[in-house]
């Protein structure tokens, strides 16, 4: 007698993966810079001086000039940010099963009710056999031979646990963007005078001076005025940026890189009949 057989098998499984993402983030940066001011102005000075020569009166024009400039410094800061990026990667895992089967052959020896010779004839031809009962296998001599090759199916795999979020290395950050210096007032303080233009032999004492009261002189059409430019802002000067601390954002997730699956130990299962029996007789 022959049987086919089978045996059931199975195992677990891993599979590892790594996944790479893209993590943004942002930095902000404060700067500071100074700014010189000037102003420039021109003071005129002009008067009508009479002098009494000999009894004759004899008036005069004077006109004097004097120019001057101020400066001052102010300060001002301003913020900027920037955004960057770098790669990031994390792990990940998960566990599944596989099942299988193998296949063999099963042989044993069958015994019989009826005694063969007494059945030999029993139909008036010798040689023929009409039948016999086979009561069963006899004890101890079935043999079970699993030579088949294992057939796998593809494993069944849970969802993947990953790990945390690596950064890959520092970010990659564009220039600062900065807005506008807020430069507030300036005092410009008082003006520094280059000193009086006069002609020569004659002094702005002579419009400044009080009148005599003696009738020998006197001083007539005094105008003082003093013409103011306009104020200058010069370049801005930089200092140095200050960065803040990185505010990191999210990370994008990218495709994930699979390895292959890792089998354990393979389990065997029951040995089962796949099929039924075939019966040799040997006469």
């Amino acid at each position: 007698m022959t049987r086919p057989m089978t045996q059931a098998l199975s195992s677990t499984a891993t599979q590892d993966a790594i996944q790479v993402g893209t993590q943004s983030a942002t930095q902000d940066a404060t700067q500071s810079a100074t700014q010189t001011l000037s102003q420039s102005a021109v003071r005129t000075l002009s008067c009508t001086v009479t002098d009494i020569v000999g009894g004759a009166k004899h008036a005069v024009t004077r006109v004097f000039t004097d120019e001057g400039t101020r400066t001052a410094s102010r300060s001002a800061t301003r913020t900027g940010s920037r955004a960057g990026t770098r790669a990031a990667t994390r792990d990940a895992s998960r566990n599944g099963t596989r099942t299988g089967a193998r296949s063999g052959t099963q042989t044993g020896n069958l015994t019989d009710t009826v005694a063969y010779d007494t059945r030999a004839n029993s139909n008036g031809k010798d040689g023929s056999i009409t039948g016999f009962n086979l009561t069963g296998i006899v004890a101890g001599t079935t043999v079970t031979t699993l030579t088949g090759t294992p057939a796998w199916d593809a494993a069944s795999f849970g969802d993947y646990s990953f790990g945390d979020w690596v950064g890959a290395g520092d970010y990659a950050f564009g220039d600062f963007s900065f807005g506008d210096y807020a430069f507030g007032a300036a005092d410009l303080g008082a003006y520094t005078w280059g000193g009086w233009q006069a002609a020569p032999g004659e002094n702005p004492a002579d419009c400044l001076r009080v009148n005599s009261d003696n009738g020998n002189e006197t001083v007539s059409d005094l105008v003082d005025t003093t013409v103011e430019g306009p104020v200058v802002a010069g370049d801005a000067v930089d200092g140095p940026i200050v960065p803040g601390a990185i505010t990191e954002g999210g990370v994008e997730a990218g495709a994930l890189a699979e390895d292959a699956p890792a089998y354990g130990a393979t389990g065997y299962g029951a040995i089962t009949p796949a099929g039924a029996p075939t019966v040799i007789i040997n006469k």
